[in-house]
């Protein structure tokens, strides 16, 4: 393991609360996949020192995501992945931080977010 503060794990934390929500379940398409692929550009810091089992997510806010990623990596057409991240913001897994502008190199970066917890109701 890196001798760095900062973990890069190989696993992924999805709580079971998110993965047995009706609003999970009710995810169109691909969007659960690209959900996926958002946590697993979570980076975490310890929070109490060497041998903490503490984590805090330390990146959120600064997570990307580029189309031209999704097209090569994941074979994504750009109107298929624009639907999967329009459907992770309606169901609130993903908030846009900052609005990029692809042509000045400037990426959209993007939260996770717990608004899923709140969909469907009034809040």
């Amino acid at each position: 393991m890196s001798k760095s503060k900062y973990r890069k794990s190989t696993v992924v934390v999805i709580e079971r609360q998110l993965l047995n929500s009706l609003t999970f379940i009710q995810l169109p398409g691909t969007a659960a996949k690209v959900l996926f692929w958002f946590l697993t550009r979570r980076q975490y810091v310890s929070d109490k020192g060497k041998g903490s089992k503490e984590w805090t997510n330390y990146n959120n806010g600064e997570i990307v995501f580029s189309y031209p990623e999704a097209e090569e990596k994941f074979k994504l057409t750009r109107p298929r992945f624009k639907r999967a991240i329009d459907n992770l913001i309606k169901f609130g897994f993903i908030d846009i931080n900052h609005h990029g502008g692809g042509m000045a190199k400037d990426m959209t970066t993007y939260y996770i977010s717990d608004r899923w917890r709140d969909y469907g109701t009034p809040d």
